[in-house]
């Protein structure tokens, strides 16, 4: 008999919700600064006398934590009809992530979580394997949803929306009811300066585990 285990219990699982959201924010603040073609050109000289192509590692950063990210928001943890987006979840498929359910949040909006899951096919692709999709003409070959969903952003131009969209699930979860939405709010002030730029400080309490584990007894959620 196999015995089904337990969501993390939320004090621990948020430790790891505030490295992703850091560190999405450093990597879309140092993207915008060093990795767009809108940035200053001799910015990105400089990063790039740094380390050659660094614009891609950035991006690469970026998707990463975004994609783990999309997964937190928008997915429930039980079985049946997704509240957001009506499309069936299988009972198991995610059962050792850290989700927002877990907090006692509701997922977000549908409008909020489909401006973020139409992300999450070309993030994998981009990313997550090498794939056929990555060929522009194996892409157009398209037959049937699942190939359409692995279309081929312009992530020079679409990084911004995607960030945008996340951060706004964020926003949601700060302004839910119940306990650990003062902990989301906090989140948020932090990741705003990270973000414009990506040399700002980031709180101490919101850093190693030591404070931040005496930070949420303040706030009695441990």
């Amino acid at each position: 008999m196999t015995t089904r285990r337990r969501p993390l219990d939320p004090g621990k699982a948020f430790l790891h919700v505030i490295y992703e959201h850091r560190y999405l924010a450093l990597a879309a603040g140092a993207t915008e600064r060093f990795g767009l073609p809108s940035s200053n050109p001799a910015a990105i000289g400089r990063a790039n006398d740094l380390l050659p192509g660094i614009g891609v590692v950035l991006r690469d950063s970026l998707l990463l934590h975004a994609r783990n990210l999309i997964e937190f928001y928008t997915h429930p943890r039980r079985a049946g009809l997704h509240p957001a987006t009506g499309k069936r979840v299988k009972r198991d498929a995610y059962v050792s992530n850290i989700l927002l359910v877990d907090f006692s949040i509701p997922i977000p909006p549908r409008s909020t979580c489909e401006a973020m899951q139409k992300y999450s096919a070309p993030i994998s692709v981009h990313l997550g394997h090498l794939t056929a999709y990555r060929d522009t003409d194996f892409r157009a070959a398209a037959v049937n949803d699942y190939d359409k969903e692995r279309y081929r952003p312009d992530w020079d131009i679409d990084t911004v929306p995607l960030v945008d969209s996340i951060f706004t699930a964020l926003a949601h979860a700060a302004c839910s009811p119940g306990a650990w939405s003062a902990a989301f709010r906090e989140l948020g002030k932090a990741c705003v300066p990270v973000r414009i730029d990506p040399t700002a400080g980031w709180p101490q309490y919101l850093g190693e585990k030591p404070e931040v584990v005496k930070w949420l007894q303040g706030l009695n959620l441990l």
